[in-house]
């Protein structure tokens, strides 16, 4: 044995060996490769001190490094100060996006650090936790923004979440999920407890020694149990801390292009001491209304937001649509909310009649365990107790299980718990079925709900935008310079400001700057002082941020018309040089307030009757972009409560290719307080207008809509030389009497300013005007046309459209249908004429909108004979001259004028068809829209070649006109010749926007 290991010794030696050296070969074939990735490795990943050092040097003198030693020493700040900031911010832009951006590229930066807890905070909470509380303090948050030479913004935001929200929204959910689990681990089972045994809730509570008395108990029970109580503290512990933030982040990265940014936001709030500011950059297509909400609307609704570009269609405006939707969804969640209520009323009932049923076995004794006595009993307390409840019940004398169920031993009387059972599926399966899936569906529907609205707050949280939120918590000089909320908001304005100046889009940098400075709003001088116009501004250069303007000046003054100019803050805008203010006005609040049941619930009511914290709203408008202004003071006059501010800034670049106004209507308290008592003479209304960038609305509550539509006009595109004489006359349609047309029925204020012309029948203020867009504008072509509309319709429809030699306009408005003898029975019932005092003619629908000619795809023309019905009057299959003589004589009080004796006849004769024209533009849509943008109008009557000649008589019959009044509606040109004219015109239209988009194609 001891030669044999003798013999091994030096095998085990060898192998050691081997083994050794196959460790060394692999350790240096490690070693080769790590050499090797780190030589190609990013420098910023390998810690390269020489690319460091020369990535900020060359940051130092980029264009970023002395736009902040600019905007940084307009505040006053020091060269020390500038320098740490500097410093601090190239040094974090190269640990997160060192590896993508050279130093020599930087054009514009913001670096924010926000402070979890400032250093007072932290020690207390550290003092009070003794030290606990640095062992789960979270990391500060940080966010690096960068513009570069080549246009491209990039965004790195690290979030180190809280456990609790910061919106109120957020906390809600959070509290509704924790309050529902609470409820559901500990109160539940014990309503179920208590409804299986019959027993009160007060009842349960008093075995679970959860009463008064059991709680005086519950040291002693607590020391007894000691082990569990232990055990369970561990576990409440360990889901405390599960709750508490371990230095998990959300990490974001975002990368846009610079020319697609669409729009910003800008919100400040909260106290000097703990001031907020949040800044979003949106592209591509304007954010909707829900997204830019999040932030707050200040208890107030907006006037100015985005909205679907398929709402502005040509009858999406018209209120009876709208409305009817309105009335359908109230309808429909009353009557589900009443359905919910009976369900679960009925269910509380049938638990109460459980419950009380349950108490006959529980008090009964042997005597009266019969079936007999179970429906006295039941009729004596009302519970109406079936033959199959109580055919279950007897006296149980072995089986102490069915007796614990009543707090018993045998003998006892059982059989309760059966008897319902059996009372509640005597009904039949499928009943059982119902009632069953009718408890799974409703709550399915809580449950689903509350899912959908956190989905729904994910959504928002998790958009493509950029955000950035920027803290002050405190005023330490231990702080870095980053951290400081004094130094970054000015940075991050600087930063937004340049973005959208840096964006303009090719038009202005192709045309002459002298183009657009000529296109200005053509306004008298009486317009533009007048308090409810677009014109009753000033403008303030001094104020360098808002903190210091709202110290010296008010936006808005007060809430009357004699103080309504608003002071335009120009640098706090960030409005460039070579950007102009076109317009800018207030929104007067209404007397009472008109105020939404979501702003009631906030505490709106609470604002209003204070002196101070009211919200106030300016609009301002530019060449380029689109400011709508809201803030409001604190509820004291004091400095240091700070004032709440929000901005949503939209860009539109002078090239709006849609516009539309809609007149509406104030309501009775409101006119009553305004126009009548205050002697305020205005038209309220909405504006809309879209773009290459989406849709965006503005309602004009308190002052002239007009206005602003007209201001609206002068920022379309420039398209003044779209067509031009020789190619219309190149297709055939003679020029000079289209212009005589013009020049007959328009009337010209201005060299820039036409008056479209009213019918004799108009009664609807305000009547609109064609804003030409520049000198070499000319308006060529109108015509001027009805739609009777519908029989059931009160109102007929005049409708007046111009075409420029850049834009189409076109005027649609309504006018009530007069009495008539033969349409009595619509008047009363359908056409409700005796209300017609409630709403004036003038407030009636009175709609105006124009679109640029390059936006058009398509022109189409529907012609629709309609037979005659025996349900509208003076279009019957057959008719009687005496009778119609007759209803001609009671409608006017005179006999028809002409047709001799045969207006006296009995003989019937038959009546042809009617006739009427639709007019359909395809225009253009914007990258949001979901379907085509379709205007359509209505030409009725429509008398062509070969038409019967009693339908446009028939017609306007229909509409309580005379025979005399008739043939003055009778044109020069007749309806086809119109019609084809426009026809024409829109075909040279459309070979112009082929060549456009041919020349496009061959760009790109």
């Amino acid at each position: 044995d001891v030669s044999r290991c003798a013999r091994l010794i030096p095998s085990a030696a060898s192998l050691l060996a081997m083994l050794k050296r196959f460790a060394s070969r692999r350790a240096a074939e490690g070693s080769g490769k790590e050499a090797y990735a780190a030589l190609h490795q990013d420098p910023v990943k390998r810690n390269d001190t020489q690319h460091r050092q020369e990535w900020l040097a060359a940051a130092e003198k980029s264009a970023c490094a002395r736009n902040m030693e600019s905007v940084l020493k307009g505040l006053g700040r020091s060269q020390k100060e500038i320098g740490s900031f500097k410093a601090e911010s190239f040094a974090k832009i190269y640990e997160a996006l060192g590896a993508e951006v050279d130093g020599n590229d930087l054009e514009r930066a913001l670096v924010v650090r926000n402070e979890k807890f400032g250093r007072k905070t932290a020690c207390f909470l550290g003092l009070i936790t003794l030290g606990l509380f640095f062992c789960f303090r979270p990391r500060d948050d940080d966010t690096v923004l960068v513009l570069t030479k080549q246009g491209r913004i990039a965004q790195l935001k690290v979030d180190r979440p809280s456990c609790c929200p910061s919106t109120l929204l957020g906390q809600f959910l959070v509290v509704a999920k924790y309050s529902a689990i609470v409820f559901s681990v500990f109160m539940l089972p014990i309503a179920i407890q208590a409804a299986m045994m019959g027993n009160s809730i007060s009842g349960e509570m008093r075995e679970l020694h959860l009463d008064g008395e059991g709680l005086q108990d519950m040291p002693g029970y607590l020391i007894k149990h000691r082990l569990y109580v232990a055990m369970a503290s561990a576990l409440g512990m360990y889901v405390v801390c599960a709750l508490l933030p371990h230095d998990y982040r959300d990490k974001r990265r975002r990368r846009h292009l610079l020319r697609e940014i669409t729009a910003s936001q800008y919100v400040l709030w909260g106290c000097a001491c703990r001031r907020r500011s949040s800044i979003k950059l949106f592209f591509g297509t304007y954010p909707n209304q829900q997204t830019l909400d999040v932030a707050g609307n200040l208890g107030t609704s907006a006037c100015v937001g985005p909205v679907p570009p398929d709402s502005l269609a040509s009858s999406a405006m018209r209120p009876t649509s709208s409305v009817v939707m309105v009335l359908l969804t109230i309808f429909i969640s009353v009557v589900s909310g009443l359905n919910s209520l009976v369900t679960w009323t009925e269910r509380s009932l049938i638990m109460e009649r459980y419950a009380a049923s349950m108490t006959y076995c529980r008090t009964t004794g042997q005597d009266d365990c019969s079936v007999s006595n179970c429906l006295s009993w039941g009729e004596q307390r009302d519970l109406g107790l079936s033959d199959k409840f109580c055919g279950k019940i007897h006296w149980e004398l072995e089986n102490d299980l069915d007796c614990i169920r009543f707090q018993k031993t045998a003998p006892c009387c059982t059989g309760c718990q059966k008897g319902a059972l059996e009372e509640y599926t005597s009904a039949g399966t499928y009943s059982t079925f119902k009632s069953v899936l009718s408890v799974c569906v409703d709550t399915s529907t809580l449950l689903f709900t509350f899912m959908a609205a956190k989905y729904a707050l994910g959504l928002l949280s998790s958009t493509d935008h950029i955000d950035i939120l920027i803290k002050r918590r405190s005023k330490n000089s231990q702080q870095q310079e980053i951290a400081k909320f004094d130094n970054t908001q000015p940075v991050g304005l600087d930063f937004v400001n340049h973005v959208f100046n840096e964006a303009k889009s090719s038009l202005h940098e192709d045309k002459s700057a002298g183009l657009f400075s000529q296109r200005t709003v053509d306004v008298s001088e009486e317009e533009a002082r007048k308090w409810c116009g677009v014109q009753h501004y000033d403008v303030d250069e001094v104020a360098k941020d808002w903190d210091e303007f709202f110290k010296a000046e008010l936006m808005v003054q007060m809430d009357v018309r004699w103080s309504a100019k608003v002071k335009v803050p120009k640098r706090c805008l960030g409005i460039a040089g070579d950007e102009k203010i076109v317009a800018a006005w207030t929104e007067l609040p209404f007397y009472p307030v008109h105020m939404t049941a979501q702003e009631f619930m906030t505490g709106g009511l609470f604002y209003q009757f204070m002196p101070c914290g009211k919200t106030r709203h300016a609009v301002v408008v530019t060449n380029r972009r689109l400011f709508y202004i809201r803030y409001r003071r604190p509820l004291a006059p004091l400095s240091w409560l700070g004032v709440d501010l929000r901005i949503d800034c939209f860009r539109h670049d002078h090239d709006i290719f849609y516009g539309q106004m809609y007149r509406s209507t104030l309501q009775p308290i409101h006119k009553m307080v305004h126009q009548v008592c205050m002697r305020e003479q205005f038209a309220p209304g909405v504006v809309a207008f879209q773009c290459k960038f989406g849709a965006i609305q503005l309602m004009r509550f308190h002052g002239d809509v007009l206005d602003v539509y007209n201001m609206m006009c002068h920022l379309s595109r420039n398209t003044a030389e779209f067509v031009n004489r020789k190619l219309i006359e190149q297709n055939g349609i003679n020029w000079e009497r289209c212009m005589d047309t013009v020049q007959a029925s328009l009337q010209r204020k201005s060299p820039m300013r036409w008056a479209l012309p009213s019918q004799p029948d108009d009664l609807v203020e305000p009547v609109p005007e064609v804003q030409l867009n520049h000198e070499q504008e000319q308006a060529f072509f109108h015509m001027s046309f009805k739609d009777v509309r519908t029989v059931l319709d009160g109102c007929y429809s005049n409708v007046d459209v111009v075409v420029t030699t850049g834009r189409v306009f076109v005027w649609h408005r309504d006018v009530y249908k007069k009495w008539d003898c033969e349409s009595a029975i619509y008047y009363m019932f359908f056409w409700r004429g005796w209300l017609r005092f409630l709403k004036p003619a003038k407030n009636l629908h009175n709609m105006c909108s124009f679109f640029t000619l390059p936006s058009l795809l398509s022109f189409s023309t529907d012609l629709s004979m309609d037979p005659p019905s025996w349900l509208v009057p003076h279009h019957q299959p057959c008719k009687i001259p005496c009778c119609e003589n007759l209803g001609f004589y009671f409608t006017h009080g005179r006999a028809k004028d002409g047709q001799g004796f045969w207006k006296y006849s009995c003989c019937p004769h038959w009546t042809g068809p009617s006739s009427h024209v639709t007019l359909h533009w395809r225009l253009k849509a914007s990258s949001t829209a979901d379907q085509d943008f379709l205007i359509a109008h209505t030409f009725k009557p429509f008398k062509f070649e070969g038409a019967p000649e009693s339908d446009e008589e028939d017609a306007y019959a229909a509409l309580g006109y005379a025979w005399d009044e008739i043939r003055g509606h009778t044109k020069d040109v007749t309806d086809e010749e119109q019609v084809e004219a426009l026809r024409k015109i829109m075909y040279v239209v459309q070979d112009q926007c082929h060549k456009l988009l041919d020349e496009i194609d061959v760009l790109y």
